[in-house]
């Protein structure tokens, strides 16, 4: 659960790095329409915001592929269980044993300081 959470945090922080770093950098659209020499019609060109948006969605697909990589490594890394979860459950089987033969040591010496009186 906590590598979801890890996982969504770093794809947030991707996009509103995204974001910040489009609305930070001036389009030429911008800076032509400011000009008072310009013609009142429209400074861009359709071809030109097409670019932009057919770049701006290759970069994004290019960084969900890289996320979509890392995901799948970790699920193939989290399937598989490691030296700590291995030596885990043999410290898990050593501790029931101790358990139990801390109950019968405790049995057969009640019995055998308490002769049986006939």
């Amino acid at each position: 659960m906590k590598v979801i959470g890890i996982i969504l945090l770093f794809i947030s922080t991707i996009l509103c790095g995204a974001i910040s770093q489009a609305q930070e950098t001036p389009t030429s659209c911008h800076s032509e329409a400011l000009s008072a020499e310009e013609s009142p019609r429209m400074a861009c060109d359709l071809s030109e915001i097409k670019e932009q948006i057919a770049q701006q969605s290759q970069e994004f697909s290019q960084e969900m592929r890289q996320i979509k990589r890392e995901i799948a490594l970790l699920r193939q890394t989290m399937e598989k269980p490691g030296i700590k979860e291995i030596f885990a459950g043999i410290g898990y089987i050593f501790g029931l044993c101790g358990v139990a033969f801390y109950f019968s040591a405790r049995k057969r010496g009640s019995d055998s300081q308490h002769p049986k009186k006939e």
